[in-house]
């Protein structure tokens, strides 16, 4: 499908609900809800308007330390998964919310940003929010 897109300059459709696989196959994507495209851009820019998922292992606070973080100035919404609590926000605040949290008293084990996935900009985007 490379090699077609590339050498005849050739548009490629896929539909797929496997968006690991659309990842890795195609630059451009579209979303589509109830037929109608609602979205079309690049990958890298979808991710980058979608912002950060910052990923916080934090011993103790409970639902004390969500709400905490849910006032943090760009901060869109927190999620408290398996992984730990899951910042998705406009722009890196991890800083901000590294201070709050040791300001609570709090011992924080781990920090890290990761890019959103695929699946989680198109929840956003399809108006669930993420999931």
């Amino acid at each position: 499908m490379r090699k077609l897109n590339r050498e005849f300059k050739t548009t490629i459709f896929i539909s797929s609900h496997m968006l690991h696989e659309v990842r890795q196959l195609c630059n451009r994507i579209g979303f589509l809800n109830e037929g109608k495209l609602i979205a079309v851009d690049t990958i890298d820019e979808f991710l980058r308007k979608a912002g950060v998922r910052i990923v916080l292992e934090v011993v103790g606070g409970g639902d004390e330390v969500i709400k905490v973080i849910e006032g943090v100035n760009g901060v869109n919404r927190v999620l408290k998964r398996d992984e730990g609590i899951v910042v998705y926000a406009g722009s890196d605040v991890r800083l901000e919310i590294v201070d709050l949290v040791m300001k609570m008293g709090l011992k924080i084990l781990t920090v890290k940003v990761e890019p959103p996935t695929l699946e989680e900009v198109f929840f956003t985007i399809y108006g669930g929010g993420v999931r």
